[in-house]
């Protein structure tokens, strides 16, 4: 298992940086390394890349659930309460305003307000070998 993986050589650690995430090493070639991600996708990466071995994890922050009982200590450690879309009116978020949506909220144009990808960018799939499955990108207007 490794973490903080690098994509192109001396780039930075840009995958797998989360706590408790890591990605497993499946198969090493001449020049790649297959790796399965946590999200199920398998890609190569570059044996020049930096990884550090093991699985990031906190101690504190393993053990702030513990601390935190009820809602009254989370307020004194400076938290607001959060509150959220779909249960807001209209005027106040995108998602506000259903009170029976059975299939999820749509834009006044008639688009999917949440569940679909809006980024613009292109996956690279040169070096992906099997792609994660995406239960959103399956969502349709009915």
């Amino acid at each position: 298992m490794v973490h903080n993986i690098e994509v192109l050589p001396n780039r930075g650690a840009q995958y797998m940086r989360a706590n408790g995430s890591a990605a497993q090493i499946i198969r090493k070639f001449n020049d790649y390394s297959l790796l399965k991600l946590k999200s199920g996708e398998h890609r190569l990466f570059s044996n020049l890349c930096m990884a550090t071995i093991g699985v990031p994890s906190s101690f504190t922050f393993l053990r702030k659930r513990e601390i935190l009982r009820k809602a009254g200590l989370k307020r004194l450690l400076g938290f607001r309460p959060i509150v959220r879309g779909c249960a807001m009116n209209p005027i106040d978020h995108p998602h506000g305003g259903n009170t029976s949506s059975k299939f999820g909220s749509f834009t006044p144009w008639g688009k999917i307000s949440k569940g679909r990808r809006t980024a613009k960018y292109k996956l690279k799939t040169m070096f992906v070998i099997k792609q994660r499955f995406r239960k959103n990108d399956l969502k349709k207007k009915i």
